[in-house]
């Protein structure tokens, strides 16, 4: 029994479960001309946001983004201005809600991304683990000019890759189809 599920364990390994990284989609045939130097990451419901599992990915991403030259308004500064300005109550991609967050931000643009799954699960043999998340890149006129989506899963056979999350690289490929941005990349 035990070599049978090592058997499948090791060919689900060898199959490597990850699937092809898409080229971001340009919906902006001026990106160049409007190019932001700052980025407002939208901020999750908080319930999401400040669990511990997701903080991890929330600041591995609002990294990422500050390594391709824009400064970073983070989802935890965001939420604190957008809150005190009453703002934060559902995000609905209009124009002048998009232009709203960007100026009480002091923002360029707003990311919205959306997480629909994210799970590590841990054996003493193996570990799983997958993404799936929709990044969204408004000009604070509420122009989209970047989309990219991650639909990511792996399997590891062993104990070292089970403690070697693929997050950190699935997100840093991901954000390098995002165009060199004109900031400092500052990360507030």
């Amino acid at each position: 029994m035990q070599k049978k599920l090592l058997t499948i364990l090791l060919v689900l390994s060898i199959s490597f479960l990850s699937g092809c990284i898409p080229e971001a989609v340009y919906l902006s045939e001026n990106y160049d001309s409007i190019k932001p130097s700052s980025i407002v990451i939208y901020p999750w419901a908080d319930s999401v946001m400040y669990s511990e599992d997701n903080m991890d990915i929330i600041n591995t991403l609002q990294e990422k983004i500050a390594d391709r030259n824009y400064d970073v308004i983070g989802m935890i500064t965001a939420d604190a201005a957008l809150k005190s300005n009453d703002l934060k109550k559902g995000f609905s991609f209009e124009t002048s809600e998009i232009a709203k967050i960007c100026s009480v931000c002091k923002a360029d643009a707003l990311m919205y991304c959306n997480m629909t799954e994210t799970s590590s699960d841990y054996a003493v043999l193996a570990s799983g683990t997958s993404l799936q998340m929709d990044l969204n890149l408004f000009s604070s006129d509420g122009t989209l000019l970047w989309k990219q989506i991650i639909d990511e899963s792996q399997i590891s056979l062993g104990l070292i890759p089970a403690l070697i999350s693929p997050l950190e690289e699935w997100l840093t490929e991901y954000t390098n189809s995002l165009p060199e941005g004109s900031g400092n990349g500052d990360v507030r």
